[in-house]
């Protein structure tokens, strides 16, 4: 079972929740990601919002637990996350913010089910670790409902329990089977 922690993001546009995954063999806090100066500046990648994000796409962000706009990035180049599931809450557009805790739990629903099917094994026999962003309060009420579940390279626990930066991968997730 994953068990998640909530971010609540903080900048001047409403952004989403985002909230690292843990299990045994992960922390429990949201990793630190350098984005690639050298892929901003490349034809094959651009600037985006992270509501437009999509399964498939790869993307660097200067800190995953900030995300507004990242910089999506072929998955043929080095980059540090990868968009492996995105659903909706099951909610009425008229129902009230449903706190974190529901959130978190449809998130781990959710995105439990999309690793297996875009990765090819489960997640805990997975090499890689998955996050999720969910709806803030403040985009809540501007109509999100979108669940986006992201994994990136497992990084090892520091002595303070907190998951290092990501190291950037080459290559897609999806049907790797690591």
């Amino acid at each position: 079972m994953l068990v998640l922690a909530a971010v609540l993001i903080g900048c001047s546009d409403p952004s989403p929740t985002v909230s690292p995954s843990v299990s045994a063999a992960h922390s429990a806090s949201a990793p630190a990601a350098s984005g690639s100066g050298a892929a901003s500046a490349s034809p094959t990648a651009s600037l985006t919002s992270a509501f437009d994000l999509e399964v498939g796409d790869c993307f660097d962000t200067e800190s995953i637990t900030t995300v507004d706009e990242v910089t999506v990035i072929d998955c043929a180049r080095a980059h540090a996350f990868e968009v492996f599931g995105v659903s909706d809450y099951d909610a009425g557009s008229d129902e009230e913010f449903p706190g974190e805790q529901p959130l978190k739990d449809a998130a781990d629903e959710a995105c439990r089910a999309a690793f297996e099917d875009y990765v090819g094994i489960p997640y805990d026999d997975s090499a890689w670790s998955a996050t999720f962003v969910n709806p803030s309060q403040a985009t809540w009420e501007q109509g999100d409902r979108e669940i986006l579940c992201v994994l990136h390279e497992a990084t090892p626990a520091g002595p303070d329990g907190t998951e290092g930066t990501p190291p950037p991968v080459t290559g897609s997730a999806e049907g790797s089977e690591r």
